[in-house]
């Protein structure tokens, strides 16, 4: 049976699922896929709060180390945003692992990479890649909108602060 390692990253927004939630579903669903191709999963490596957009992660880096120093046969990610976020990086990442491994599969999207990948592959994994980038850009432009609003909706009123004591009431803090 060839040997398996998965992936699962969870960023710091994902609405109300917990981080066990987020992680678990991923790692499941990575499970299930091992089963069904017949692969052993030896270890799971997982980050929790870390954006995607750069590859400076504990276990991503603790994933990449153990490639070198174990033979495995594949790797598993969920999806290529779980990967990375970023187009370049996440191609640079696909490189190295292929130094060390037979194949990388991305679970969610049915992609699969090995050494003789054909350009079609490769254009697809840049696809994929430019749209968890582009995903990234619009979040944290729906984040900074969301602060700035917050930050109108309290600003200073002839003086005094408003400050939200109770969901219906607001009562002034002198400044």
């Amino acid at each position: 049976m060839k040997k398996a390692v998965t992936y699962a990253r969870k960023s710091y927004y994902t609405g109300k699922l917990s981080d066990q939630e987020v992680i678990g579903y991923q790692q499941s669903a990575m499970n299930q896929y091992a089963e069904q191709h017949q692969l052993e999963v030896v270890k799971e490596f997982s980050d929790v709060n870390y954006t995607g957009a750069n590859v400076d992660r504990p276990s991503l880096q603790a994933l990449l180390h153990y490639l070198s120093t174990n033979k495995i046969d594949q790797v598993l990610f969920y999806s290529v945003d779980r990967m990375g976020r970023h187009n370049a990086n996440n191609i640079d990442l696909v490189r190295e692992m292929l130094d060390h491994v037979s194949s990388i599969s991305f679970v969610s999207e049915g992609l699969t990479f090995d050494q003789n990948n054909n350009t079609l592959d490769v254009v697809l994994l840049v696809l994929f890649s430019s749209q968890a980038d582009s995903f990234r850009e619009i979040h944290g432009k729906k984040i900074a909108a969301a602060k700035e609003y917050k930050l109108k909706k309290y600003k200073n009123f002839n003086g005094c602060r408003l400050q939200k004591v109770h969901p219906r009431r607001f009562h002034m803090k002198s400044p």
